[in-house]
């Protein structure tokens, strides 16, 4: 196979894979994705095959493509990436019917874009789209708000960028008026834009959405005024990236128009300069093949000297033939001839010679590993299973692995949520989730090799056989046969109907209890035990209590843990509550989420203080505190102690930053009125704080972008809007976040840097002083700094960022140089030392970031070195080459 980029093995597989799944050659398309190593080109690979499934041509394969991308997108290092990926499998799975499914993935990426701290306007405009187009159209117009939040948080060309990205979001969701509002005020700041190369990519970045919205007339005046900048250009090189600028801005005007094509082959022509003409073509031979211009697009392909542009124009070529198999198995198989490196299937490379040596896989991201920085943890009684007369794996219980904890940590919660579990697979290509995640989130069946998972049905009738047996008891290959049984079920599919036929057939409580606890005590694979854990719901009792809060300290076991207490003990509630104060993540909102109904005043009080925050996202808990706690009540009361109106202001706040998402907000709790109307009272009365600063400041963002569907009259929303802010402009919050800012080592810092920026306040000293203290690279106060710092301040925080550089280590390293290569594009002849180091790294993305950013610079502004570098660049070597994987 190919290796298109010299430095990026996979990036010719991606091209091929991607060329056979869109001209409908699955098998094709899928053979070359087991061979991609990166998650993040496999998932290209998989997308693209899932949307041929979805246009009928095999429709039964949708759902397991769609896991399999999954699968890829969560090994995705960049949090942005995984998000868009998610969006672009949503969307498939929508054209294929699969709504279900695509809403659950939908739900998994806007949690993960809720995740980063700077969310992408462009990835939330994707899950907006996908959102509308499920139905979900409160979703769609929240993440399009987000979205918008997002585009005003940028600046110069990024704020261009992404509100052209917003404008293409309103038109995609039903708002097409607003979008060409929005467009043409994105035009008039792209004229206002003073640097040169942004002011030709932001009228080009307009003309693309005008292409795409099906405005080409539009996109054509732009592509005209691109024109008339290339005879001002001041130098050669300007000349030549705003030509290319043109040419792309005119495919997308006029895509389906062979003239449109044609003249933008022709401004190929008056590219003198080979790199940014070759980077072109591939775009033009993918036009002319739309066309038709079949001929003149490979004739044009032929031309190409770069192994990586031809490979992607005769991809783009393959990409048009519909139903030939000969002639794209032809086109496919031509890109594996480019007599360039050739992959071995032992992961070398053919040399031109004919010889076979390594590769150290020269640029490619580091395997995610999710258990790197945590200690390895060993039985400590060596209990295992015996399966087949021998030892399996060596691997310990979970039982073991949950007492080890124990005695490390205490009784919890634990860190990393307990995770990794014994039977966790490090190099598995399967979807990883932390604990307790993909039962909160999906449904789906573990990796069965190929065995049919049991039902509900079926598993009660094993357990009717099993306990039917002859007093003497069952014999331990019984139970090690149930335990394999169960190891290739989904629990969360069978639990409930499993305990449904359990009782129906009332089978004696002492079999239960006797499986339950040896699965549960001895399993080795999390789905026996969690199926154990449901047994002791069914027959245990108290002596089984220990146990379950045991093993349901592991986030991946408390739902099921929690279901069991509150099923087999006397006092359901109160060992549930012990259980949710023993976690953090997923396995405290499973917990609680059980503690629903409860009356008890302890728990009820213990909800609305602290029940409802959690690890993952405060918005999951919020509204459930709000009910069943009766925070309408417990405010009504004349004395209101502080951790009570600490947490009315988390709940509130996190209630109103989740409307429209995954759980009910603000405007689906009945007393938000009078709730919201009493806070205010006490906040105003009470000793200032940053946690009751940033509660104020959301509930305030909340009034000042209303829902739709709110569901409260004009008077009370007039009010509210008032009253919240009155209250966030009373000067003595901005004394508040001074004296926040004012110890520059303090470990909540970053608390008041949102609050700063919402109340307009300019701590350049005080921002200063943080980074002399060498905070992590990835800490918001850089971007921060560098937003709200003049000109003369710029050249000592990139300073300062580059020497910490050289004491950060991978892979934040790896996510800082694509970060700040990110940001230099608004501060050209700036932080060299950093565009240096990204434009040398082995990470991919960093390297890419860094170009863009070098090309967008003005030429006089460019380091002497700047030019010989980028040559260099081509086959970089990595700090830590990695053994190639076949």
């Amino acid at each position: 196979m190919v290796s298109r980029f010299l430095n990026d093995p996979d990036d010719g597989l991606v091209e091929i894979g991607i060329a056979a799944a869109e001209a409908g050659d699955l098998e094709r398309a899928l053979k070359p994705s087991e061979r991609i190593t990166e998650p993040v080109y496999r998932a290209r690979v998989l997308i693209a095959a899932g949307r041929t499934t979805a246009g009928s041509r095999d429709p039964a394969r949708t759902p397991r493509l769609a896991r399999q991308a999954c699968d890829a997108i969560d090994e995705v290092p960049y949090l942005h990436r995984r998000v868009a990926l998610s969006a672009d499998t949503a969307d498939f799975l929508l054209r294929a019917g699969q709504e279900d499914r695509a809403h659950a993935v939908l739900i998994g990426a806007t949690n993960m874009a809720r995740r980063g701290q700077v969310p992408r306007a462009h990835t939330l405009v994707k899950l907006a789209v996908a959102a509308h187009r499920s139905g979900h159209r409160a979703d769609a117009a929240r993440l399009v708000h987000r979205a918008e939040q997002a585009a005003d948080a940028s600046v110069d060309y990024a704020r261009v960028r992404d509100r052209a990205a917003v404008a293409e979001g309103l038109h995609h969701t039903g708002h097409p008026t607003e979008a060409d509002e929005l467009l043409r005020r994105v035009i008039h700041e792209s004229r206002t834009l003073a640097n040169r190369a942004e002011h030709a990519a932001g009228l080009k970045r307009v003309a693309e959405a005008f292409g795409r919205i099906g405005k080409p007339a539009r996109a054509a005046e732009l592509v005209q005024e691109i024109r008339e900048l290339v005879g001002t250009a001041e130098s050669p090189s300007r000349r030549c990236w705003d030509t290319y600028a043109a040419a792309g801005a005119l495919l997308v005007a006029g895509a389906a128009a062979t003239g449109d094509v044609t003249r933008a082959a022709a401004l190929l022509e008056e590219i003198s300069a080979p790199v940014p003409r070759e980077a072109a073509s591939p775009a033009v031979v993918r036009a002319l093949s739309r066309v038709g211009a079949r001929a003149t697009a490979r004739t044009l392909a032929d031309a190409l000297t770069s192994p990586d542009h031809r490979g992607k124009a005769l991809a783009a070529i393959a990409q048009t033939l519909g139903p030939c198999p000969q002639e794209r198995l032809v086109l496919v198989e031509a890109l594996c001839c480019v007599p360039h490196a050739v992959l071995t299937p032992k992961g070398g490379r053919f040399m031109r010679d004919g010889s076979v040596a390594k590769t150290s896989r020269v640029g490619h991201y580091p395997r995610h590993d999710y258990t790197k920085g945590r200690s390895a943890l060993r039985s400590l009684t060596g209990s295992r299973w015996v399966r087949n007369g021998g030892v399996v794996g060596g691997s310990p219980t979970l039982f073991d692995h949950a007492r080890t904890l124990r005695d490390r940590y205490g009784p919890g919660p634990w860190p990393g949520f307990g995770d990794p579990l014994p039977d966790a697979s490090p190099n598995s290509a399967r979807l990883v989730f932390v604990g307790g995640g993909e039962d909160a989130l999906l449904r789906r069946a573990p990796d069965g090799n190929g065995v049919v998972p049991p039902t509900g049905v079926e598993l009660a009738d094993h357990l009717e056989h099993l306990l039917s047996a002859p007093t003497s008891g069952i014999g331990g290959d019984e139970v090690r046969g149930l335990h394999d049984l169960l190891a290739t079920c989904s629990p969360i599919e069978v639990a409930d109907e499993l305990s449904s036929e359990v009782r129906h057939r009332g089978l004696p409580s002492d079999g239960l209890r006797g499986l339950g606890r040896q699965l549960a005590r001895h399993g080795t694979h999390r789905a026996p035990v969690k199926i154990g854990l449901v047994l002791l719901g069914l027959g245990g009792d108290i002596r089984d209590r220990d146990l379950l809060h045991l093993l349901g300290t592991l986030d991946e076991l408390t739902l099921y843990a929690a279901v069991a207490l509150h099923r087999s003990q006397p006092d359901g509630d109160l060992q549930v509550h012990v259980l949710a104060q023993r976690v953090a993540g997923w396995g405290r909102i499973q917990a609680v989420r059980t503690l629903r109904d409860t009356t008890d005043p302890g728990i009820r009080a213990w909800l609305l203080r602290e029940g409802f925050r959690n690890s993952i996202m405060g918005e999951y808990l919020a509204h459930l505190a709000a009910t069943t706690g009766d925070l309408h009540g417990a405010l009504s009361h004349p004395y209101v102690d502080t951790p009570l109106l600490d947490g009315a202001g988390g709940i509130l706040a996190a209630m109103a930053d989740g409307q429209g998402g995954p759980a009910p907000g603000l405007a689906d709790y009945p007393p938000a009125v009078p709730v919201l109307l009493r806070y205010a009272d006490l906040v105003q009365a009470r000793t200032p704080t940053i946690a009751m600063l940033s509660d104020l400041i959301s509930i305030t963002m909340f009034f000042r972008h209303p829902p739709q569907e709110l569901p409260w009259t004009a008077a009370d929303i007039a009010c509210l809007t008032a009253r919240y802010e009155g209250l966030l402009h009373e000067p003595r919050w901005h004394a508040l976040v001074l004296d926040h800012l004012a110890d520059p080592r303090r470990p909540d810092f970053h608390l008041a840097l949102r609050p700063a920026d919402v109340l307009h306040l300019c701590p350049t000293a005080q921002l200063l002083a943080r980074l002399e203290t060498e905070p992590s690279l990835l800490d918001p106060t850089w971007v921060h700094a560098l937003r709200n710092s003049d000109r003369s301040h710029t050249a000592h925080i990139f300073d300062l960022a580059a020497r910490r550089l050289a004491t950060t280590p991978s892979p934040e390293r790896d996510h800082a140089l694509v970060l700040f290569a990110h940001l230099l594009r608004r501060h050209p002849g700036h932080g060299w030392p950093l565009l240096r180091s990204a434009l040398t790294s082995s990470t991919p993305e960093a390297r890419r970031t860094a170009s863009a950013t070098l090309a967008g610079w003005p030429a006089d502004t460019l380091p002497q070195e700047a030019a010989d570098l980028l040559r260099t660049t081509r086959t970089p070597q990595p700090d830590n080459p990695r053994k190639a994987h076949p």
